[in-house]
């Protein structure tokens, strides 16, 4: 890989990684909120945390994203 390259790809991961903290996780949060609110019973623990957004697209692409981000930073 060439200098400009490595500088490519760096941008774009801080860019991704910029959008994923500034964008995607303060929506996602009030995702949760909204779901928690209107649930029965709110989540007690991290595995009802994940039995209530599992099926929400902005959860899947949030932790896909974050997912793909850690293995790109540290490869």
């Amino acid at each position: 890989m060439d200098d400009r390259s490595f500088v490519a790809a760096q941008d774009f991961l801080l860019a991704s990684k910029t959008f994923w903290t500034k964008e995607l996780f303060p929506e996602l949060r009030r995702t949760y909120a909204d779901a928690a609110r209107n649930s029965a019973k709110p989540p007690a623990n991290p595995e009802e945390v994940e039995n209530l957004l599992k099926d929400n697209t902005l959860y899947q692409y949030f932790s896909w994203l974050e997912r793909h981000l850690q293995r790109f930073k540290y490869s």
